[in-house]
């Protein structure tokens, strides 16, 4: 019958995650936008007519850039094995991976860890071997 549930007036934890979420997108997408709001428009700054109908590619065009947004709130192991199997499973061929953490020390601790042995060994890995599995390494930053 009557109660508060068994938070005792506490938010529940689905609705904190929930937050969480749209926090760390709010926050990847003001920083996307800050990093590459004109990798998407033309070199220009306006948009060619003709071309939108159908006239032919233009002269000039300007490169698109692809990004990568990995959220994480890396608190054990199985959080950083995520994290890595990101990196290396889902980043070729990405131009730039951000990654979304908490701003305390303990995640910049294990995120900044991991982005150095992975860049460390992918380094490794194309110098050692003619196939290695990027093309390029793409740029890794974090974003606390």
């Amino acid at each position: 019958p009557g109660g508060g549930g068994a938070g005792g007036g506490t938010m529940p934890k689905v609705v904190r995650i929930l937050l969480v979420a749209i926090l760390y997108s709010l926050v990847m997408y003001r920083v996307a936008s800050m990093m590459f709001g004109d990798a998407f428009s033309l070199e220009s700054g306006s948009m060619d007519l003709q071309r939108s109908f159908g006239a032919g590619p233009s002269k000039r065009e300007a490169r698109v850039s692809t990004a990568m947004i990995i959220a994480t709130v890396p608190y054990d192991k199985v959080h950083a094995m995520a994290l890595w199997s990101h990196l290396e499973c889902l980043t070729e061929g990405i131009d730039r991976v951000l990654i979304a953490a908490p701003d305390a020390i303990w995640s910049k601790l294990i995120v900044e860890g991991i982005k150095h042995e992975f860049v460390r060994r992918a380094e490794e890995a194309a110098a050692s071997s003619n196939s290695s599995q990027f093309e390029r390494l793409p740029v890794i930053e974090a974003g606390y």
